[in-house]
């Protein structure tokens, strides 16, 4: 958690003596004040060095506090010793942490401090017996100043923990040390003193009348920050004023709350804070110490411009404004009267410029991997808030890759009067292996329940040959806190509605990492009374019927999810495009039930006015208009819309298919717009080989299933070699003249010569087909083919068979008539993972032909997810699926002796 704060800089170099001393005198009057205990430096065990506690005294927690690094342009060691003196002071003044004394400290430190890894940190804290080490920098970059303060625990198991501070000049320096007080203080879980407050005062401008009436905080109150925050949001809510901000003081009355306001010109406080005049016009509006900005662009954002009337209010607006703007870290509003009225000025001080960009100490990660994350970039404005998010991302960036120990941190180096360079140092530690996830307090589901599905696998004995399929091993936070989630999920679908499952507690050890995870799993709930309301009109009974949950079953959140879902579609479906169903729920603690009461709200009815395609470059409106069941002028179904979808997507004609209704002028009027983007349809193919039967061999392909752009359907392919020759047309009109038939025409030629014969067949199929459903994913077809075969034979089948020579010899044709069922519901024709193929046919030969005979065939074909129970490691396991099915076939023959010719010859 980082801390930003900022006020104008008014501040320079002229007053660090003052301020330095001031923090001098702070710190002897805390330490004055602070409990008259002592450390004591004596040579024997560290914990020696703690404060003495006396009998019945509250243990304290022992701090050691390193001094601060200071990074400025000009040697500040007046900073260094002053603000770390300071913060060892008011902690200590809290009551409830004793501070190790710093002659111990440089005993035992060597160089510590911000930049310091959390090992040594950790090996510093158990040297000197310490539960935290506090290690804190000061940068001051033109003027501002910009405080880092890590806070290490002694323990491994406690990551640690950053504070970030800025100002814009060193008298805010001063006012932020008792925040940065409470932020570590909160950090190491210790509550600061109840301190009551008394008094409470205002400086930076006269008190108004009604000022202390916009504050809630009282003399004798006991301190609140977030009370006397909020009493200063209130007070920066005055117009005129530019910024209100509060700090506290210890004197000999005690604690005062003090108010600092700052009005936005340069005016007496009593004329900023007061109403403007009518009749007060504005002359002018300028623009000063802009650089990158043009002073136009800046003007063309505010509410004072020239002409106007002069607004304190207004000014403040502008003030706000132009901070919004990301590019400028002060501004300044000064009035000056002109025999015209006003000369506004908003006096500007621009931030640097990030010129250069850098990363150190990454060996693991690559440098460009690093940089794609950041938002930080060369050219822009240097933001202390984005500079801190973008450390954050490159410690996201390794935890995901499994480095939980890495430490990063950024230094900010002054490169020209107007630009800086930015470099983040990186200490990357070591990968630490994922050894165990250990679930604690699960009792509904056992350890393996929990693990299964989950994509973060601890390493195993085997782990070393599979570690590159299924990462196990590595701790990856963004994917572990996924299977928190999943965890979480599976709880509440199983009836446990206040189950809580936190974030994991990573516990670093010697052999890996361990992941922790402490699940409260709370009280088991069933499903109470479940009741709609909301639509008189409709049969409750029906609507019952609808919902999955059951009263008396145990409670189900994904249910309820779909049951929702469900009573939606319905209404959606009769019209009610904007019908909306809201489940109430009412948890009975004491009967562990949940009650539902789903909320309808139907809305209008709405009729579909019109239905608009675009997109469609190549394809003709019909073939597209033919697929979409929505019928203009009827009622708004979301059904048909969701069928007109799938069948224009099954189509294949476009890589986008998008379905939006549109509100039109007219109350119960819809536009349905449909936008599609144009693929290619066509196909062209060549081939060449070498084979020994064929010797040298050519194929190839022309295919188009959109020919001119009117659904048809057309190919023509070829394979020609030496002893063989194929030939295949195709056509295929899917509403044949228009109707909502398909029609396919089919012709084919073969010559194949084999090493004992050679065979010539022909034929042609001609099929119709028919939609049996909405959806035209199940058809009916009623198929018709003719094919006739020649075979000339060489002499070596002379001794054949008579009965086998009749039928090679001689000419044959096939006739035959059949029906064929063809049912496709995959969910993707190219990756499926849900769906079946059915296909069934029964032909009869014979209606004219030679053969005779009755065939039927049937193929089913399924296709399912992987199950939960496949292994991680398993590649590409969540977008992979199986298939399972079957085939069979029977044929019965009809031809007999007297079908066939035989030649009768005398035997002399």
């Amino acid at each position: 958690m980082q801390l930003q704060l900022s006020v104008s800089n008014g501040a320079t170099r002229s007053r660090s003596g003052a301020v330095v001393a001031a923090l001098w005198w702070l710190a002897v009057a805390f330490l004055a004040t602070a409990p008259a205990a002592s450390a004591q430096e004596l040579p024997g065990t560290p914990l020696e060095t703690a404060m003495p506690r006396g009998e019945g005294e509250p243990l304290r927690v022992l701090v050691a506090v390193l001094p601060f690094r200071v990074y400025a342009a000009e040697p500040r060691a007046d900073l260094e010793l002053s603000l770390t003196e300071l913060l060892v002071s008011r902690l200590e003044a809290t009551g409830g942490v004793s501070v190790v004394h710093s002659v111990t400290l440089r005993e035992y430190s060597a160089g510590g401090g911000a930049l310091a890894s959390d090992t040594s940190l950790r090996e510093l804290a158990r040297r000197v017996g310490a539960d935290y080490v506090v290690a804190g920098s000061l940068t001051e970059l033109a003027g501002r100043f910009s405080i880092d303060v890590r806070i290490t625990p002694v323990g491994e198991a406690i990551p640690s923990d950053t504070v970030a501070l800025t100002a814009e000049d060193e008298d805010q320096l001063l006012e932020r040390v008792g925040e940065l007080v409470d932020l570590v203080l909160d950090r190491m879980g210790v509550a600061p003193p109840e301190e009551r407050i008394a008094a409470v005062r205002f400086e930076g401008v006269p008190e108004q009348p009604g000022m202390r009436g916009l504050i809630t905080v009282r003399r004798d109150d006991i301190y609140d920050r977030d009370t006397a925050r909020a009493d200063a949001e209130r007070l920066q809510d005055i117009p005129g004023v530019a910024s209100a901000t509060f700090r506290t003081e210890r004197n000999d009355e005690g604690l005062v709350l003090i108010y600092r306001i700052i009005p936005e010109t340069e005016l007496p406080p009593d004329t900023a804070l007061a109403r403007s005049d009518e009749t007060d016009r504005i002359a002018d509006v300028a623009v000063t110490g802009n650089r990158r900005i043009e002073s136009s662009a800046i003007v063309a954002r505010l509410d004072t411009q020239p002409g106007g009337t002069y607004s304190p209010r207004d000014i403040a607006a502008d003030v706000r404004s132009i901070f919004e703007l990301g590019f400028f870290r002060d501004v300044k509003v000064t009035s000056d009267e002109s025999l015209d009225g006003r000369i506004v000025t908003f006096a500007v001080e621009e931030h640097p410029v990030v010129r250069q960009v850098s990363v150190t100490g990454n060996d693991s990660i690559d440098g460009d991997e690093i940089r794609d994350a950041l938002t930080l970039t060369t050219g822009s404005s240097l933001d202390y808030p984005v500079l801190l998010e973008n450390r954050d991302r490159i410690s996201s960036l390794y935890r995901a890759g499994g480095y939980y120990l890495a430490q990063v941190d950024y230094q900010v180096e002054e490169l020209a009067a107007d630009a800086v360079g930015i470099n983040f140092e990186i200490v990357e530690g070591k990968k630490l292996k994922l050894r165990e996830i250990r679930f604690e307090g699960n009792e509904h589901f056992d350890d393996d329940e929990l693990m299964l599905g989950l994509k973060t696998r601890p390493w195993r004995w085997h782990s070393l040959a599979t570690q590159y399929l299924d990462h196990a091993g590595t701790y990856a936070e963004p994917v572990f806190l996924q299977d928190l989630q999943d965890i979480t999920d599976r709880y509440q679908n199983a009836g446990f509605l206040k189950v809580e499952v936190p974030e994991p507690v990573i516990e670093p050890g010697e052999k890996g990492l361990a992941a922790v995870v402490k699940i409260s799993e709370g009280k088991r709930y069933k499903v109470g009374e479940v009741d709609v309301e909301g639509d008189e009109t409709m049969d409750l009974d029906a609507l019952r019927q609808i919902i999955g949950l059951e009263e008396g079953e145990f409670f189900n959140r994904a249910m309820l999810t779909g049951d929702v879902e469900r009573l939606e579609r319905h209404y959606t479906d009769r019209g009610f495009y904007f019908a909306k169903v809201e489940p109430r729920t009412d948890i009975s603690d004491e009967d562990l039930a949940v009650g539902v009461d789903f909320k309808v709200e139907k809305g209008p009815l709405y009729f579909i006015r019109r239905v608009d395609i675009a997109g469609n470059t190549i394809t003709h409106d019909p073939i597209i208009r033919r697929e979409i069941a929505v019928v203009e002028g009827q009622l708004y179904s979301a059904r048909s819309v969701a069928i007109s979808r799938s069948r224009v997507r099954r189509l294949g004609y476009f890589e986008e298919v998008n379905f939006e209704p549109l509100q039109t002028d007219e109350a119960d009027q819809l536009d349905l717009s449909v936008r599609v983007v144009e693929r290619p349809t066509g196909s062209l193919s060549f081939g060449a080989g070498f084979s020994s039967q064929d010797s040298f061999v050519l194929n190839g392909s022309i295919a188009q299933t959109n020919l001119f752009g009117k659904g048809y359907g057309a190919s023509l392919s070829a394979d020609l070699g030496s002893r063989t020759d194929r030939f295949f047309l195709s056509f295929t009109d899917p509403y044949f003249l228009g109707s909502t038939f398909s029609m396919t025409t089919r012709l084919f030629s073969t010559d194949i010569e084999f090493s004992d014969f050679k065979q010539e067949s022909q034929g042609l199929e001609l099929t119709f087909g028919h939609a049996l459903n909405a959806r035209k994913n199940s058809r009916g077809f009623l198929r018709y083919s003719y094919s006739n075969r020649d075979i000339d034979i060489d002499n070596s089948f002379a001794s054949a068979a008579v009965i086998l020579r009749e039928i090679v010899t001689d000419a044959q044709d096939t006739s035959m008539a059949g029906l064929i069922y063809s049912s496709d519901t995959r969910n993707d024709r190219i990756s499926p993972t849900n769906g079946r193929i059915l296909r069934g046919s029964l032909e009869v030969a014979g209606l004219g032909g030679f053969s005779k005979f009755t065939r039927a065939e049937g193929t089913a074909l399924f296709f399912r997810r992987l199950p939960r129970w496949v292994p991680a490691w398993f590649p590409l396991r969540d977008r992979s699926s199986f298939s399972y099915g079957a085939s069979f076939g029977w044929i019965n023959p009809f031809n007999s002796l007297s079908d066939f010719d035989f030649e009768v010859t005398d035997i002399d």
